[in-house]
């Protein structure tokens, strides 16, 4: 409540099924704050410092795993917050962003009631939503179809509820670039992500704000 008051904080939705990197990716932003340039944003604070750290335990060499790893996200009533503060180094202001996770299978259970997505306060209150495409999933072509077709049922629910898209930017970020990359199939999966965003704008009478791209 306070947080989301404040006039420089943001709330970003992280949206998408079960594996398809929505932990990994909170991970990878709080993780890449100790290599940022000099003009971009800095660490100032965070009121969740240890679940970031937890978070992020399994992606570092002294967790002594195998492999990187990130534990699921435990499917619950409601969702995680975290908290991250950052500096601008341009302004001298400090940007506060709070970063939702909840389970991939409550996002999922959308497509069947799309009803339920007012209640879900990540998406009613974002700033910036995220739906992620599994990376791995779409390199393949026996089950890049179903990706797609989630994928887009999953934005035609949140498209069509107002409390959502009223000044609300919707961003598609692929994710496990890497095996889509080692698959070769980098040019095809773009290409099925412009068709899914031009999908999406044609499709919504009440549109988002903006609909980009990120890998």
């Amino acid at each position: 409540g306070p947080i989301l008051r404040h006039s420089k904080s943001a709330l970003i939705g992280i949206v998408g099924a079960p594996d398809s990197g929505k932990t990994s990716l909170i991970a990878r932003v709080y993780d890449n704050l100790q290599y940022v340039r000099e003009e971009e944003p800095r660490f100032a604070s965070s009121r969740t410092l240890v679940a970031f750290e937890k978070v992020c335990h399994g992606l570092r060499a002294a967790s002594n795993a195998s492999k990187a790893f990130v534990h699921r996200t435990p499917v619950a009533a409601q969702p995680h917050f975290y908290h991250l503060a950052l500096g601008n180094t341009k302004t001298g202001t400090i940007d506060t962003l709070l970063l939702a996770d909840r389970a991939g299978e409550l996002y999922q259970a959308l497509i069947d009631y799309p009803a339920q997505a007012s209640t879900f306060i990540e998406l009613r209150r974002s700033n910036v939503l995220n739906v992620l495409i599994d990376g791995e999933k779409i390199s393949e072509i026996s089950t890049r179809v179903s990706v797609l077709a989630s994928a887009r049922q999953l934005i035609d629910v949140l498209s069509q509820t107002s409390e959502i898209v009223t000044n609300t930017r919707l961003n598609l970020v692929l994710t496990k670039l890497d095996r889509v990359r080692a698959a070769k199939a980098e040019l095809d999966v773009d290409a099925a992500l412009n068709v899914l965003a031009e999908g999406a704008r044609h499709r919504q009478e009440r549109g988002f704000q903006d609909i980009r791209i990120f890998k």
